[in-house]
């Protein structure tokens, strides 16, 4: 399942998008720091999780969206996490 979720955002650049995007809207004069979409780093996530302390039988659920590179992260900890319950 996540090899097929990295194959269909293989050629999507998330974080181009997302450069492009605030370029345009600081171009357009609409720009406002902090309400932009952007794409959040493995690492960053990680550490934010880990602030969460999560404990076995506890739900997370990301409401975001983007190229889906959160997602591939979280079902690969997911993963990890029922191979070791």
């Amino acid at each position: 399942m996540v090899a097929a979720i990295d194959a269909a955002y293989m050629c999507v650049d998330g974080y181009q998008i997302a450069r492009d995007e605030k370029r345009r809207q600081r171009e357009a004069g609409v720009f406002i720091e902090g309400l932009q979409y952007g794409e959040v780093k493995a690492s960053a996530f990680a550490t934010a999780l880990s602030w969460c302390q999560p404990q076995p039988g506890e739900s997370f659920i990301d409401l975001g969206s983007g190229t889906g590179s959160r997602q591939r992260f979280e079902m690969r900890v997911a993963l990890r996490l029922a191979a070791h319950a």
